[in-house]
């Protein structure tokens, strides 16, 4: 909770809030850190309900979640911008395709690039 600063982590309600798994539970069968975040229940209710248009995806989730850790100054824009790349090429991985080798291409590193 503290990470989000006490509010929703999307909406920024300080409404009652709830720990969410980015990654389901039924998948992943923990509760690290890295895989939780803290919502609203409308926020909550916005990442399972399929139908609705604003529908939150583990890809956002994720996406706030390091944002949140810049925020906090968890890691440096270096920081985030290598373990994105890193994300990238795992979820390549998970898809069947074989990423280029890290490393092996030029990746931007300039501020706000």
């Amino acid at each position: 909770m503290i990470e989000a600063g006490y509010r929703c982590a999307v909406c920024r309600t300080p409404d009652p809030l709830e720990f969410e798994h980015i990654e389901d539970y039924a998948k992943v069968q923990k509760h690290e850190f890295s895989n939780m975040i803290v919502l609203c229940s409308n926020c909550h209710a916005r990442k399972s309900d399929k139908a609705n248009p604003r529908r939150l995806d583990r890809k956002a989730l994720k996406q706030i979640k390091m944002d949140l850790a810049v925020l906090n100054g968890r890691y440096s824009d270096l920081e985030r911008r290598i373990i994105q790349e890193f994300a990238k090429a795992f979820e390549k991985l998970r898809a069947g395709q074989v990423p280029a080798v890290l490393g092996s291409g030029p990746i931007d590193f300039r501020v706000g690039a």
